[in-house]
């Protein structure tokens, strides 16, 4: 939980959802009592839980179980954690902000720009409002497809033969 990673505009998207939306935040870091009195002033602690370190198994659970992942960095070079949600079958909503717009697709959930929490409440509702647009079959299909480690293997084999083919 660093100041890269927004989540300041993330509760304040929640604060713009309908009272029953729950937020659901794993990790640590030097943020965590920002967030906790971000909450407290928007009138949302309730509705926010602050699990700390979780186990790999515990993410996969929990991304597994939601309805949604939200990702609302300032700055991320590839966005793993999209990829890793999106194969759990969970839509993702997340900043433009480097590395989601190459990992989530359009079929994969909604992409706004950083900073914006009205646009990330309308994405959220979107998503939350929309479950059967985003099949999670598909959605672990992609991943498995664009990210796999054969996938990703073969790619960099078929680079490698060009630049050696080109020399």
């Amino acid at each position: 939980l660093e100041l890269r990673k927004d989540v300041s505009t993330l509760l304040s998207a929640i604060a713009l959802l309908d009272d029953s939306t729950r937020l659901t935040v794993a990790g640590t870091g030097p943020t965590e009592g920002l967030i906790r009195r971000t909450a407290e002033s928007l009138g949302i602690a309730d509705r926010v839980s602050l699990l700390g370190a979780v186990s790999r198994q515990k993410v996969a659970e929990l991304m597994q179980s939601h309805k949604v992942f939200a990702l609302p960095s300032r700055l991320e070079t590839f966005g793993i954690v999209c990829a890793e949600a999106l194969s759990c079958g969970t839509p993702v909503v997340a900043t433009r902000c480097g590395g989601p717009e190459y990992v989530v697709p359009e079929f994969g959930g909604r992409l706004v720009p950083v900073g914006d929490a009205e646009a990330f409440a309308g994405a959220l509702r979107q998503v939350l409002m929309n479950p059967g647009e985003f099949s999670p079959r598909r959605l672990h299909d992609y991943v498995a497809e664009n990210f796999s480690m054969t996938s990703v293997a073969t790619r960099l084999q078929q680079v490698y033969h060009d630049v050696a083919g080109n020399a």
